[in-house]
């Protein structure tokens, strides 16, 4: 195989439907699956540990930053709320192209059916 300085070429397809990098998010799925991930390790140590430690009581002068982390704590549940439905569209977006994907007729000619031998 010495000598052998052919590259391999990518071939580029007419149409746009069948643009195969484009409908490949690995990685960046990947990245937002790492970014959730580490907020949740975040949350699930960091926050919950702060808050176990809180006083029985709040003393008045604290009250203002109780109210605070409260209203912040309500803010990002709405965020929350936010990306589940985004990741709900993500979800039906891909539905809708599977479907578009799996029911679109295909230039293939139709099979014909293979009798039984002595049928």
């Amino acid at each position: 195989m010495e000598g052998n300085t052919t590259t391999p070429t990518n071939t580029t397809v007419a149409h746009s439907a069948f643009d195969v990098p484009a409908f490949d998010a690995r990685a960046r799925y990947q990245e937002i699956h790492t970014e959730i991930t580490d907020f949740l390790h975040y949350q699930s140590h960091v926050r919950l540990f702060a808050a176990s430690s809180l006083p029985a009581e709040i003393p008045e002068l604290q009250n203002e930053d109780r109210n605070r982390i409260v209203n912040l704590l309500c803010e990002e549940n709405k965020r929350i709320k936010t990306l589940k439905w985004l990741l709900d569209i993500w979800e039906q977006n891909n539905t809708d192209i599977l479907d578009a994907y799996c029911n679109a007729p295909t230039a293939d000619p139709p099979q014909q059916q293979q009798e039984w031998p002595g049928a």
